[in-house]
């Protein structure tokens, strides 16, 4: 079944075909079994009682496998929000308990998050650390150098 990618029209920062551009950067194995991709605005989310935490500007959905993006501010932090929440997929869906551990484990060793959000929780580490390492490799190397290795070797097999 292919990807779907729904909705992107209502906006102006960020079109299907990019968002298709975006998806296709990444090795196939990352995205493969994700359903949607779709853009739909927080206030109308509100209206079906779906909750959206202040400041969110996208959310991966496991019971859909459906990233759905709510908040789009400049390309920069969209293609940043895309990635993060294929980083949710990818963590939820495809990483096995085992490298789930190893991430725990340097998580706890440090506790230096990749960004403000990602200080939540080493999920949140995980999805800022691997949209980082695509939009912006070079900072994540330089602030965590433990977190980039782990990506280029266990996740993105490079």
């Amino acid at each position: 079944m292919p990807l779907i990618i729904k909705d992107f029209h209502r906006q102006n920062i960020l079109s299907t075909r990019e968002i298709e551009a975006c998806v296709r950067s990444l090795p196939s194995e990352h995205v493969k079994g994700l359903k949607g991709i779709v853009f739909k605005p927080a206030r109308e989310l509100g209206i079906f009682g779906i909750p959206i935490h202040q400041g969110c500007k996208g959310g991966f959905y496991p019971e859909f496998y459906t990233i759905v993006i709510f908040d789009l501010v400049d390309r920069k932090t969209a293609e940043h929000v895309l990635y993060h929440e294929i980083g949710h997929y990818y963590y939820h869906c495809k990483m096995d308990s085992y490298t789930k551990k190893e991430w725990t484990a340097i998580y706890n060793a440090n506790r230096k998050p990749v960004s403000s959000y990602g200080s939540k929780n080493w999920v949140e580490d995980f999805s800022e650390a691997y949209a980082y390492f695509i939009c912006q490799p070079d900072k994540l190397m330089a602030n965590n150098w433990r977190k980039y290795i782990f990506l280029k070797s266990r996740v993105f097999n490079t």
